[in-house]
């Protein structure tokens, strides 16, 4: 388990000084919950969503994913804020990228897949997945 602000002494910290600047999302996904960082040159986010049991046995990429997933439906709000706006999404998370660019084959993961896709264009936003090592 990891302490929020041990993670948010590892984020790379951006400076925005134009608010028209896309907003830059991170997130990363423990086994018993995941933590999500907004800074986009206007406001601040920070939101840290537990994992139920079956979430914490399932893989680090479907993790990830939930990540996004419990963001966009938790926190509506701060998405409409955002509408019309390209959002890049920072995971250090391969697998998550590439379920957010292609889909999954994998039922279970292609449903979150399709969710995650079903908000944001309900929200009127579009992810940017980005991959930081």
């Amino acid at each position: 388990m990891y302490e929020l602000h041990d993670v948010l002494n590892k984020i790379q910290t951006i400076t925005l000084t134009d608010s028209d600047m896309p907003a830059l999302f991170v997130s990363d996904a423990s086994s018993s919950n995941s933590f999500i960082y907004l800074a986009d040159g206007t406001f601040s986010y920070v939101a840290d969503f537990p994992f139920s049991s079956d979430e914490s046995a399932a893989s680090s990429s479907y993790r990830e994913l939930l990540a996004v997933h419990k963001a966009l439906q938790t926190d509506e709000h701060i998405f409409r804020r955002l509408s019309t706006q390209h959002i890049y999404w920072q995971t250090d998370n391969q697998a998550c990228v590439h379920f957010l660019q292609s889909g999954s084959r994998r039922p279970h993961i292609q449903r979150i897949v399709l969710s995650i896709k079903t908000k944001e264009k309900e929200l009127g936003i579009r992810i940017i997945p980005v991959w930081t090592p």
